[in-house]
């Protein structure tokens, strides 16, 4: 029952990335830079706390199923664990290189990359709410 409560916590951590993105997207279209880095940095850190204390340990717990017969649902984790790894790796090089650097300039190079990173960043979090139905909803295994 805990573990099922972790994961509730965790997907709503999750909502919250995604929420704190989309203002920082705001802040970032009104100039406010500072405030769009600060968040991103606070989205990033949650994204990648919640992958390394929840996600990747039930990954791993459940590695036996998701090598087995290809269902819904371990394509859909396989897929959301592929976008996942993706979207927080390239979040970290993004605010890393941000945090790094003292000019704005050096973070506006990397705004090609920003837009892409938000959307598959939502892709992950629809598919991880796909994932949390498809196991914690309708109780497929």
């Amino acid at each position: 029952m805990m573990s099922h409560v972790l994961y509730d916590a965790n997907l709503i951590l999750q909502v919250v990335t995604i929420i704190l993105l989309l203002l920082g997207r705001n802040y970032a279209r009104r100039k406010k830079f500072r405030t769009h880095g600060l968040l991103m940095t606070t989205a990033t850190t949650i994204h990648v706390l919640g992958i390394l204390l929840i996600m990747a340990p039930s990954f791993i717990r459940y590695f036996g199923i998701l090598i087995g017969p290809p269902t819904l649902g371990v394509m859909i984790t396989w897929v959301h664990a592929a976008a996942g790894i993706a979207a927080a790796a390239l979040a970290i090089f993004v605010v890393t290189r941000w945090r790094l650097q003292t000019s704005t300039v050096a973070c506006a190079r990397r705004r090609k990359l920003m837009k892409p990173l938000l959307y598959l960043w939502g892709a992950t979090l629809l598919l991880g709410i796909g994932f949390y139905s498809w196991y914690y909803i309708l109780g497929y295994p």
